[in-house]
């Protein structure tokens, strides 16, 4: 193999490797830009989070603390619930229901309840926890016991997730009853969020039966994998299935796969998860546009590496190659042959010389000739 396939083939693997390492260079930046940006887009949208709990906590804390402090209130439903017993009647239930449902209605509360002291429920409207009749086993009733004060808690109860609060209706030392208010954590809660972080949310509720999605941004189509996508992913729960700090985790979904985050609701990760998602689309064009000005660097390079193999190849490897040539066939006795020109440099100087050398070489032979033909 001569000097200039040589040249051609080591210049073109050159070209390959670098190419290569370009395209692979390109894969991992795009991959490790792209997972910056989903970190980034999951804590934002944590934030978002953290600052709308807050803002439903305190809202749903200042409207019970100013119901269960109210004397008239208090007063009023504690009369309700010993004139009948006094008498050996019942509880005057029907006095409470309509007082607790002109309040309910002008603190917006979606569940209202007056619990006894036992927890019983006494009265309770809205349809999320009609049927609960008891809360003395739950531990937001045991908190309150303990601490003779309001407590804030997350409860889900048949595919509902309710942030409750329970509060203790005293007069003076004697607890009288409790007083129990809760708004539905959905689509209200999970909507804004979403939009506010331009993420998909989904709201997962934990159970001893398993998990299940309570609402979602996400089709359908997408719970079952996004539960057992939770589900398996052992670094997000520390024993007895209570969430670790936030963890993000891959996501394959129906569109394409993503990147999650699953982080406790209202800091009761026993009762509800929320998953924030980055949208398939979102991520799909975000890639792009960072693989594309990637790709066309790429390209630019190739065609410089191109210019280059082309330039050194005209300049360097072929004069090289032609120089070899006509020595070879020096060699085997061929002194006719001229160098051709070269253009200037060391290849150049190195023709000349070789054509000057031929010359000479030429004229002696001539002179040799006519001398033998003279004698």
């Amino acid at each position: 193999m001569n000097i200039q396939k040589r040249a051609s083939w080591l210049t073109l693997l050159l070209i390959a490797v670098v190419s290569a390492a370009g395209v692979a260079a390109t894969v991992w930046q795009d991959r490790e830009i792209s997972r910056l940006i989903d970190t980034h887009d999951l804590r934002s949208t944590q934030s978002i989070q953290q600052f709308a709990e807050d803002s439903r906590r305190r809202e749903l804390e200042l409207k019970t603390s100013i119901l269960a402090s109210n004397p008239g209130f208090v007063g009023y439903i504690s009369q309700a619930m010993t004139a009948g017993l006094e008498s050996g009647g019942a509880i005057d239930a029907a006095s409470i229901r309509d007082l607790l449902e002109e309040r309910r209605n002008q603190y917006s509360f979606d569940v209202a309840a007056i619990l006894d002291p036992s927890g019983k429920t006494v009265v309770m409207l809205g349809n999320t926890l009609l049927t609960m009749q008891d809360f003395s086993s739950m531990p937001v009733f045991a908190k309150v016991r303990a601490s003779s004060s309001a407590v804030i808690d997350l409860i889900h109860y048949k595919g509902h997730l309710i942030l409750v609060s329970l509060s203790p209706m005293l007069r003076g030392d004697t607890l009288e009853a409790l007083l129990l208010t809760g708004i539905d954590v959905a689509d209200g809660f999970a909507g804004p969020i979403a939009r506010a972080g331009s993420a998909d949310i989904a709201l997962i509720g934990v159970s001893p039966g398993g998990k299940s999605v309570v609402t979602s941004t996400l089709g359908a189509e997408d719970y079952q994998a996004l539960i057992d996508a939770v589900a398996a992913e052992p670094t997000l729960f520390a024993g007895a299935g209570t969430p670790m700090a936030p963890g993000d985790f891959d996501l394959l979904l129906a569109g394409g796969a993503t990147r999650a985050s699953v982080s406790p609701l209202f800091n009761a990760p026993s009762s509800g998860l929320l998953v924030s998602i980055v949208p398939v689309a979102e991520r799909v064009v975000r890639s792009g546009a960072i693989r594309t000005p990637m790709l066309i660097a790429g390209a630019l390079v190739l065609i410089v590496l191109g210019l280059l193999w082309w330039i050194v190849q005209r300049g360097l490897v072929r004069p090289a190659s032609h120089l070899t040539e006509m020595s070879e066939r020096v060699l085997r006795g061929d002194i006719q042959v001229v160098a051709r020109d070269i253009g200037s440099g060391d290849l150049s100087i190195m023709a000349k010389a070789l054509n000057h050398a031929l010359k000479e070489l030429r004229g002696y032979k001539e002179v040799v000739e006519q001398r033998e033909k003279q004698t």
